[in-house]
Formats: C-alpha cells, structure tokens, sequence
C-alpha cells in the first residue's frame, strides 16, 4: 500500500482502508468496526440513485426503486435494488431484550445514544442519534457478534463509530468512547 490501478488510489493505514478516485468519490472503512462511509463529489448531484438515496437534498425521492417508482415501503425500496434473487430481505423484526449479556448491551446503547453524559450530546441536535441508538440495539442480534464472541461494546462501538462518522461529516468532533479503544 498505497495501490493504485487506474483511475483508482487504494490505501491502508492502520485499521482503515481508503479507496478513492480522481472522478470525485471515496470509500473509507474503519475494518475494526465495520463502517464505511462513502464520500461523493458535486459532481455527482442529481446523478445517482439506489438504497443510499438519489444524491440531490431532496427527502422525497430518496425511495425511488430501481423502475423509477416511489415507495414508502423500505422492503419493498430494497428489494427493487437487489441485483440477485439469492440476497436476503431486510430484517424487520422487534428487538427483543432477554438476558444479561443483552442487558449489558442495552445499556452500553442507552450511555452512549440516550444519556446527557454521552460522549456524542454535542451533536444530538444536528444528527438525530434515534436511528444509530436503532442500529445498536439491532447489532447485537446479528449472527456475526452471537458466533463471534465478541463482546457487547463492539457491537456497541460499531454503532458509535458510525455516528462519529455522521457528525464529522456536519463538521463537528466527537472523540471516540474510552470503552471503545483497545
């Protein structure tokens, strides 16, 4: 590293790797915590579509599936995305919280998405930590932290990683929870 191949310049430092090109995007992913964030040029506005939205700071048309139809329906946005039958439909399910080892998890949600202690409360009002406390909550049913071992704060972490990244975006610091450094 650094790699380039054509148009596009591939770096790695440390955990994070960065993908970019000289047309106006880049891909950055922290793979410690498994988030990526994708950065668009200008150029780009008005000119894409698809689950991340249609790119032009317009709420209403950001569900526009691939046939170019509205839908409020997320399942329904998604699938008309999928580019092969055998990906899985979004889970939709409710959360359900019943033992110590989600307990521990909810609460690591609740410190850093619903306490005026967080880490994070300085961007509360510009970036609604609804969604990310969501995500949290979500994490920790995903197969990959019940097969893994891993514990509850990386789940956790991962969802605080990508606020961090939401906020930096609106321009505004956050530093990174102690429990999540290692």
């Amino acid at each position: 590293m650094p790699y380039r191949y054509g148009d596009f310049l591939l770096t790695r430092e440390l955990n994070v790797v960065v993908v970019s090109s000289r047309r106006g995007f880049t891909v950055t992913c922290n793979l410690e915590f498994d988030v990526c964030s994708i950065e668009l040029s200008g150029w780009f506005f008005g000119k894409t579509a698809g689950v991340l939205g249609t790119m032009n700071n317009e709420d209403f048309d950001d569900f526009t599936m691939s046939d170019n139809i509205l839908t409020e329906n997320i399942e329904e946005f998604v699938d008309s995305w999928k580019l092969s039958t055998s990906c899985s439909s979004p889970k939709t399910e409710q959360i359900s919280i019943d033992d110590g080892f989600n307990e521990k998890h909810k609460r690591n949600c609740d410190l850093f998405f619903k306490h005026k202690t967080s880490y994070f409360t300085s961007c509360f009002t510009i970036i609604d930590p609804e969604p990310f406390y969501e995500i949290c909550l979500k994490l920790i049913e995903s197969s990959r932290y019940q097969l893994s071992g891993e514990t509850e704060e990386k789940a956790s972490c991962t969802a605080g990683i990508a606020y961090i990244e939401a906020c930096a975006v609106e321009n505004v610091p956050l530093r990174v929870p102690d429990t999540c450094i290692q």
